[in-house]
């Protein structure tokens, strides 16, 4: 997948972690060794990390240990143990989902969307749409 994402990126191509179950329960020297390991892909294949993108749906999260922290988890993993910037894990959990969707407003994808809730007579309002504040509200900043 890294060696795609490379040799291809301007491709709208993303890997999801929202099953990255194993820093639920790493230990601290596991942790350190995931973090190399998450940071030498991201040097190597994604240096501008605009191919990763957070996932909430993965249905067997619930069967994890500590899952109802999952969100919180990651976050701390990216930004402490990983040290990624706001800007870069604004785009994990926020912005390379809404390009890859497509929910940017103005964006074709979403256009077409809109055209067939229109068209279905469904209610266009249940189209989701974040905030650029929606990362920073989900951690109280």
């Amino acid at each position: 997948m890294g060696e795609f994402i490379r040799e291809n990126s301007g491709r709208n191509v993303v890997a999801d972690i929202s099953y990255f179950s194993e820093v639920l329960s790493a230990t601290p020297r596991e942790r350190c060794f995931l973090a190399k390991f998450f940071n030498k892909w991201l040097e190597v294949f994604d240096r501008g990390c605009d191919h990763i993108v957070y996932g909430s749906d993965w249905i067997m999260l619930g069967k994890e240990a500590g899952y109802n922290h999952y969100i919180e988890s990651v976050n701390a993993f990216l930004r402490s143990d990983c040290g990624l910037s706001d800007d870069i894990c604004d785009k994990i959990f926020r912005r390379n989902a809404l390009r890859f969707l497509p929910l940017e407003k103005g964006s074709l994808g979403r256009e077409r969307l809109l055209t067939y809730y229109r068209t279905n007579k469904l209610d266009e309002r249940r189209l989701p749409s974040a905030s650029s504040r929606l990362v920073a509200n989900l951690f109280g900043r």
